[in-house]
């Protein structure tokens, strides 16, 4: 007795629609709630993962704040796609008879930036390794969170060294920097045609 089962052939990419900037951190954002959501220890400070250094007070000088700023160092178009965008998919105008909504795509290499900082070094290196090691390492490799939102290899290149910054935010903030690389990240637009 013999068993058949059909293995679907890969999908050549994402059926989702292409993550732009504004996209990516949103995807990163809602990723790092739900992997806080799903921690079984609570926090004694919950981090925070943003786009900007917040303006209001996160602390004072007998509490502590976690945060995880995140930002993009650099996008280029990616080799291989110099010619500019390409046609994704067209399709006919739902409501108006003789016009398409036609994608265009593109790939880009993106460098994204993640400055991990709060009040204290202890702090810093007990949110580094939650940062890196619980969260960063298993959604990117094991659990394929970003790759099912369009988003491909998700890569670590490196951490910087770990700064102490009392200029930039008037205290003193133990930063420790990463850098995340999203080879081929693919973007795209809709036209009506």
């Amino acid at each position: 007795m013999s068993f058949v089962t059909e293995i679907p052939a890969p999908l050549a990419r994402s059926p989702l629609p292409a993550a732009g900037h504004a996209e990516l951190f949103q995807i990163f954002f809602d990723a790092f709630e739900l992997f806080l959501d799903g921690q079984s220890t609570p926090f004694k400070i919950r981090p925070k993962m943003v786009e900007e250094f917040p303006k209001d007070r996160e602390g004072h000088f007998d509490t502590d704040f976690s945060i995880v700023l995140a930002g993009i160092r650099s996008s280029v178009m990616a080799v291989g796609n110099l010619l500019g965008p390409k046609v994704r998919e067209s399709v006919p105008h739902p409501t108006k008879a003789g016009y398409r909504l036609v994608t265009y795509g593109w790939f880009e290499d993106v460098e994204m930036s993640f400055d991990v900082m709060a009040k204290s070094n202890p702090a810093a290196n007990e949110l580094v390794s939650l940062f890196h090691s619980k969260f960063m390492i298993p959604y990117t490799g094991i659990f394929k969170y970003f790759e099912a939102r369009g988003i491909k290899n998700v890569t670590l290149l490196r951490r910087g060294a770990d700064m102490i910054n009392k200029e930039d935010y008037g205290e003193e903030i133990s930063v420790r920097p990463f850098a995340g690389r999203l080879p081929s990240q693919e973007h795209g637009f809709r036209a009506r045609t």
